[in-house]
């Protein structure tokens, strides 16, 4: 389903006031393993059948099980780059998707059925596949053209919603938008008035620090936001921020201490760099 087992177990806690120990014992998951199942990011854990039906169970989730097994089996597909098999595993759903988008967009929130959510919430997924692509036979015209407004169609939707996993959900949309506009954005040009307003209007430091302090032991989110920062020149952010991150991953830590470099760890960050010569003692 869009949570992930960590993301449940949170939801869980906070919406259904249930106690991690009453979750762990529904779910027959052993003491030993309660505090890795709660940093948990993945659909994979031996226990995640057994949350994913306590949560439907005990949360008014907006999706039904079907639904979320194919959200899920998008996403393990997305992150192994196996995007053609999107459409084959899920070709019923994906055909019902383009049949009934465009009567799902013309409804307001209200209107649509647990049915009509969980097409547009599996719409958005398998968009947001697509859009991340850089080959040009998946993130076609229409796919660009399209996810900004099923997008804004599943925020419109989530807005009003009340509990945790809304707003879970509506910060990971929020930020996965700007991330890719970030990635569109060729490195030298991230530090526009475009890219600083398009932050503004996401308030995307906001949203990144609410999804750190729910998971700290998740690098993500300060990562991302410390390498907005970095680009912005916010100086101001920088301490709070590696904090964050190095609380979450203390490898940052002694890649900055004997500067090592990698794909994460870039360009994106060499003001930054500089800051943390003068400013930070490792």
């Amino acid at each position: 389903m869009p949570l992930d087992d960590g993301e449940t177990i949170t939801a869980l806690n906070r919406d259904a006031k249930m106690t991690s120990t009453g979750i762990f014992t529904y779910t027959g998951l052993p003491t030993r393993s309660q505090t890795a199942e709660k940093t948990r990011i993945s659909r994979k854990g031996p226990h995640h059948r057994p949350l994913t039906e306590l949560a439907h169970e005990k949360l008014a989730l907006a999706w039904t099980p079907e639904a979320g097994y194919v959200i899920e089996d998008i996403l393990e597909l997305s992150e192994n780059s196996a995007l053609s098999d999107i459409e084959h595993r899920n070709a019923f759903y994906l055909r019902q998707l383009r049949l009934q988008i465009s009567t799902i967009l013309a409804k307001s929130p209200a209107q649509l059925s647990i049915e009509e959510t969980s097409l547009l919430l599996i719409s958005y997924h398998y968009l947001v596949a697509m859009r991340l692509s850089k080959q040009s036979a998946f993130c076609t015209d229409a796919v660009v053209k399209q996810y900004p407004v099923v997008r804004d169609a599943c925020l419109t939707f989530l807005k009003d919603r009340r509990g945790l996993w809304p707003k879970m959900l509506t910060n990971r949309i929020v930020t996965q938008s700007f991330g890719i506009n970030w990635n569109d954005t060729p490195r030298k040009r991230r530090n526009s008035d475009k890219m600083r307003s398009l932050a503004e209007k996401a308030d995307l430091f906001r949203r990144y620090e609410e999804m750190n302090d729910l998971f700290p032991k998740r690098s993500g989110a300060p990562h991302n936001a410390l390498a907005t920062a970095s680009r912005f020149e916010e100086r101001h952010r920088y301490s709070d921020l590696w904090n964050r991150l190095v609380r979450a991953d203390p490898n940052y830590k002694e890649m900055l201490k004997t500067g090592t470099r990698d794909a994460f760890f870039d360009d994106d960050f060499c003001d930054f760099f500089k800051w943390a010569a003068t400013n930070l003692e490792l």
